[in-house]
């Protein structure tokens, strides 16, 4: 019963079923959103570090 089941759930037979609570959901888009922040963060300090040795890459060459 249990595989059959399993099966059911897999292959949508008994529905668009979600095992997860609201407050799930809403943790993970937190998680997801301090990533994303994390993310851009690291990006823009990329940016600058690279925007910086450029700079001094052409104070050399003067």
């Amino acid at each position: 019963m249990s595989e059959i089941l399993i099966n059911e759930l897999r292959s949508a037979k008994i529905g668009r079923i979600t095992l997860e609570t609201p407050a799930m959901t809403e943790a993970e888009e937190i998680v997801v959103a301090e990533q994303r922040l994390a993310a851009e963060e690291k990006k823009k300090a990329k940016e600058e570090e690279k925007r910086l040795r450029r700079l001094k890459t052409r104070k050399n060459h003067k």
